[in-house]
């Protein structure tokens, strides 16, 4: 049966004149049941809580008529409501940050202050300090213009430990005191700012080029930790003439990162400006080297050994290119820096064989890589490219070998699905060769099959393809 409005309300109202108070409150509240959203009904209903002495009910049917209110931009009505609820409890906190939002929406900002600082308050007395934190945050987020309310609100974030937010904040500030020409206020909040975050660039940038800018180099060293900040002190040191300490900044620069080629560039110049080779050559860098090939060569060992290996390869391709000739130095170079890392040295070897085989050259693109293999015998992905060369050069008889090379490095890593199926291979090219049969049995052992010699027979008798059909581990 569909729910009776007009029939309630006057139930409703029948027993309110009865004095019947409770019984009222109860068809009232089928009425909003059946209509959540009527207002009027739901307005009469808190003011029978209060009557009833339900405050809490009160307040709950307030707070959702007035939220209603200021969602729809009614912004005088709902404050009204606010108002009215503060009125039968004091202390509503929604209430307050309600109205404290309104009325910054309405530009009411002393309004809007006020009723904020009533939370915090309220909050403090209540000892609970990272609520009234919370609440001086909102407040300095009140008026753009009131900076000591911002710096407020920007330390209470940082007492509660949103330090992005705090951080973002001062900077925020010191750039304003920075327009106000208060230097002296901004460089305070910037290191307030570098003390909550000392990885954070933008201020650490900041500070320095401000202290340089006043001529107080110490300070600002203080505050430099990257390469990057320390050629920042090493320009403005050189715009206001202070030759040696701008490379002193630059030395700490390519101290910290060995990499920043710009920077060993401006020492070297530096340096060579100054006729000192000695230290002009601690900062080598190809930009330096050009196009002499001594250089480059000397520059590519020493950044392959210091682990820059993308720089050194990318020197020793220009070589390469520009001096074909110089190939079979390359073999040797890559062999030469195994002692330091024999992935480097790998690389090394690629090249090598990979600017032969831009010529089509494929024996001498295998003999590079065999005689790394050779000299570094379980190096699977050079025994890899190895096979990959031979295969696709014809090359037979070093393929055979490096195969085996290649199988006997699986076993040794314990790569066993691999090894058996290089073994079979070799097996099946080579079956009378007994080192063969021995992978294939190391192979299969290591798989776990359970009648190795079974296998084999079966595989060498030709009865059965070379081509695994067993559902074995580590297929």
């Amino acid at each position: 049966m569909a729910f009776d409005r007009d029939s309630t309300l006057r139930k409703a109202e029948k027993l309110l004149r009865q004095g019947r108070l409770d019984a009222a409150i109860a068809e009232y509240l089928h009425v909003i049941e059946d209509q959540p959203r009527d207002w009027n009904t739901a307005n009469i209903l808190g003011d029978l809580y209060v009557r009833a002495g339900q405050v809490d009910k009160a307040v709950a049917h307030y707070t959702r008529i007035a939220d209603h209110l200021g969602s729809e931009g009614f912004f005088p009505k709902a404050s009204a409501v606010y108002k009215k609820i503060l009125k039968i409890k004091g202390d509503e906190e929604h209430s307050l940050l309600q109205l404290a939002e309104i009325a910054v929406k309405q530009g009411l900002l002393v309004d809007a202050k006020a009723a904020l600082t009533g939370v915090a308050d309220r909050r403090i007395a209540k000892g609970d300090r990272r609520g009234a934190a919370e609440v001086r945050m909102r407040l300095g987020a009140v008026d753009p213009a009131d900076l000591e309310a911002r710096l407020i609100g920007a330390r209470a974030a940082a007492e509660i430990g949103e330090t992005p937010a705090a951080v973002s904040e001062l900077k925020a500030i010191a750039e304003e005191f920075n327009q106000r020409r208060r230097p002296d206020d901004a460089l305070k909040l910037l290191g307030e700012a570098a003390a909550l975050n000392p990885a954070d660039a933008d201020v650490t940038s900041s500070l320095i080029r401000m202290f340089v800018a006043k001529g107080d180099f110490a300070h600002a060293r203080t505050y430099a930790k990257t390469a990057a900040q320390f050629k920042q002190i090493a320009a403005e040191l050189r715009v206001r003439g202070h030759e040696v300490e701008a490379l002193e900044a630059l030395t700490e620069a390519s101290t910290l990162d060995p990499a920043d080629v710009d920077a060993k560039t401006q020492l070297v110049r530096s340096y060579l400006a100054r006729q000192d080779l000695a230290q002009a050559r601690r900062f080598l860098s190809p930009d330096v080297a050009g196009d002499d090939p001594e250089l480059l060569w000397m520059l590519a060992e020493m950044e392959l050994r210091a682990g820059n290996v993308e720089e050194g390869l990318a020197i020793l391709q220009k070589v390469v290119t520009a001096h074909p000739s110089r190939r079979d130095e390359l073999v040797l170079l890559g062999c030469s820096v195994a002692d330091v890392s024999v992935d480097t040295a790998y690389q090394v070897i690629d090249l090598a064989a990979s600017a032969a085989l831009a010529n089509d050259e494929w024996a001498d693109a295998a003999a590079a890589l065999n005689e790394f293999v050779n000299r570094e015998p379980g190096h699977v992905p050079a025994l890899m490219r190895l096979v990959e060369i031979c295969v696709d050069g014809g090359l037979e008889a070093t393929m055979h070998s490096a195969q085996a090379q290649l199988a006997d490095a699986y076993l040794a890593t314990g790569k066993g699905g691999e090894a058996r199926v290089i073994a079979e291979d070799l097996v099946a090219r080579e079956p009378w060769e007994r080192a063969n049969i021995e992978r294939f049995r190391r192979a299969l052992t290591m798989l776990g099959e359970t009648d190795v010699d079974a296998i084999i027979a079966d595989r060498l008798s030709g009865q059965t393809p070379f081509v695994s059909t067993d559902l074995s581990p580590g297929f």
